[in-house]
């Protein structure tokens, strides 16, 4: 899909709402370098025993690369955006990481009351991730909205994040009757021939698999398209709507 895969020192970010599997997706990128190959995790969100816990529930050799993994939390109420920054850029020299995963990267936009920074330090962040040889994952959270008939990526909002990006990967959840799918697509990948057409995944042992061609995510956008007209589904109840 993203038509070679991912370069060296490029920075990568994976969009979607809560539930979609972005964390997911960032420890399977924590884990998919050579085993000796030291590699940091940075997020607000989770604390790091509640990310080692997840990455056993997905079978991922966290106990065989202990050593080699460093886990960096920093909740927004505790930071300031520029010694945040440094810090994540001394433990990476500190660390010797080549591989790194920003869980939450609107995160940063949190730290700071001048919102017109935010752009201008993001670039600066990712040009020295690069310069430091570092290849990065982040995740950044969209809107809760599921697909929408006609409008699939409707939601997602990249503004900002374009330029300091060369890979842009968008996380949909699609609900269709009593199921919700997962789908996953490229918006963007630098000097790249992609493959734009959703796939549809799952989460297994090991992380995101994804489905070897686009044929299912295409017959869940058809039915999602055809499912506001089935007159054989139930109408809302009018006291929870308000109607």
């Amino acid at each position: 899909m993203l038509g070679g895969g991912v370069d060296r020192h490029s920075v990568s970010v994976v969009m979607g709402p809560a539930g979609s599997g972005k964390t997911t997706a960032g420890l399977q990128f924590l884990f998919g370098g050579p085993p000796e190959e030291p590699a940091v995790h940075f997020g607000f969100h989770e604390n790091p025993m509640a990310l080692m816990v997840k990455a056993r529930a997905l079978k991922l050799p966290i106990d065989a690369r202990k050593d080699k993994l460093h886990f960096l939390w920093r909740p927004q109420t505790e930071a300031i955006l520029d010694e945040v920054a440094k810090e994540l850029l001394s433990a990476l020299k500190q660390f010797g990481a080549r591989r790194l995963v920003i869980d939450g990267i609107e995160g940063f936009a949190k730290l700071t009351d001048e919102r017109e920074r935010v752009t201008a330090f993001l670039s600066a962040l990712c040009n020295e991730l690069r310069a430091q040889g570092v290849t990065t994952l982040a995740t950044a959270e969209t809107d809760h909205i599921g697909v929408i008939p006609g409008q699939p990526l409707a939601g997602v909002t990249p503004t900002g994040l374009s330029p300091v990006a060369e890979n842009i990967i968008a996380l949909r959840l699609a609900p269709l009757r009593s199921e919700t799918h997962r789908l996953i697509t490229v918006l963007k990948a630098r000097d790249r021939k992609t493959d734009m057409r959703m796939r549809r995944f799952e989460i297994l042992d090991g992380g995101i698999a994804l489905d070897e061609d686009y044929g299912r995510a295409e017959s869940i956008l058809r039915d999602i398209t055809h499912q506001s007209d089935d007159p054989k589904l139930p109408s809302a109840d009018p006291r929870l709507t308000g109607e």
